[in-house]
């Protein structure tokens, strides 16, 4: 299905049902998010864990599973160490796994460029870069994951 087509057929309904916070479900399932990446750290380390999480939203009565990826960035993983061909197939990964829950529809988490920098700022929005920086942040994270 396209995103058009998904999205057309999606509004003809009369109300649609979205999952309930990821954070949560994962530490229903043992797991505690922190760090730089947060939850899309188990994107990498277990991935089959985010994709428990999102099948329980779906098993819930959830329409739309929001992807793992509010703080995950080509930079972001690449601070974790992986190269930038393992670092976009990371990202692109997040969209996949929720997918893989048997869900009806997909909806990317696009968290503001200062989630990714784990400093607070995403808070206050004052951010140490041009708009041209962040634009192109976002740029690269939305071509990966529409």
């Amino acid at each position: 299905m396209t995103a058009t087509a998904g999205a057309s057929s999606l509004a003809v309904e009369p109300f649609a049902v979205l999952d309930g916070g990821l954070s949560t479900a994962l530490e229903l399932l043992g797991h505690r998010p922190s760090g730089l990446l947060w939850t899309a750290q188990l994107v990498v380390d277990q991935p089959e864990v985010i994709t428990a999480a999102h099948r329980s939203f779906v098993e819930a009565g959830a329409d739309i599973v929001i992807s793992s990826s509010y703080q995950a960035s080509v930079a972001g993983f690449g601070h974790a160490g992986l190269s930038p061909a393992a670092a976009t197939r990371a990202l692109l990964s997040t969209t996949e796994l929720a997918r893989l829950s048997g869900t009806r529809y997909v909806a990317a988490s696009i968290g503001p460029f200062g989630a990714t920098l784990g400093d607070g700022s995403e808070y206050h929005g004052s951010y140490a870069a041009s708009w041209d920086e962040v634009r192109s942040f976002h740029r690269q994270r939305l071509e990966v994951l529409a």
